[in-house]
């Protein structure tokens, strides 16, 4: 089971066209627009954009993630002129190493518009993506500062990483470790950015008499 990082002491307006749209388990929800005797097969019909979702450990897996996107439309049957409720799953693979905004685009298929899908990052929980680098708050104690400590900490392509602050007593409030190669993945590969963990020394309480 994966965990957060720690330390040890020394020892350690108007309606829009798709409906539905969202992941396999689910999503946000878009009201269709009918577009008409030629439905959604027109010419004149427009590209839409949609957002999609990745962790940093999508981004970061070696082998490359899978995203299925259900969109729901709909969409006029050339034949009888009826319309009816489509269904349409985009398979997305995600190249490691790709950001924010990376955008991919399907042409219109089977009465279903141009569609592009525009990638955003999750938050995630103690690590900040900056570019190709990861960037880790660590929090240590006045004692840890002064003694050293051991650092484990896990990444987002499945490593724990453990590393130690012995050789660098004290470490100082604001100080700065850069583990080399232990960032993301840098598109085209197969080098990958930094982990720069950024020191916050925190005093300890002493109980009063």
């Amino acid at each position: 089971m994966r965990g957060q990082p720690h330390s040890g002491s020394g020892q350690g307006a108007g309606p829009t066209p798709f409906s539905g749209f969202g992941g396999m388990g689910g999503g946000r929800s878009f009201q269709p627009r009918h577009q008409g005797p030629q439905g959604m097969g027109s010419q004149r019909q427009r590209a839409y954009k949609r957002p999609f979702k990745c962790s940093l450990e999508d981004l970061a897996d070696p082998s490359g993630r899978k995203k299925k996107l259900k969109v729901k439309n709909l969409v006029t049957d050339p034949m009888t002129g009826e319309t009816k409720m489509a269904e349409r799953i985009y398979n997305v693979r995600i190249k490691p190493g790709w950001k924010a905004g990376t955008k991919v685009t399907f042409p219109a298929k089977d009465g279903f518009p141009p569609i592009t899908f525009i990638l955003k990052e999750k938050p995630h929980l103690f690590l900040k993506r900056v570019g190709n680098n990861l960037h880790w708050p660590c929090s240590i104690s006045t004692r840890q500062a002064e003694r050293g400590a051991k650092l484990s900490i896990p990444l987002p392509d499945g490593e724990t990483l453990t590393v130690s602050t012995r050789d660098r007593i004290p470490t100082k409030d604001g100080e700065r470790m850069v583990v080399t190669g232990k960032g993301m993945p840098i598109k085209g590969g197969p080098e990958r950015g930094d982990l720069v963990i950024v020191f916050r020394v925190i005093p300890e309480k002493v109980d009063e008499q």
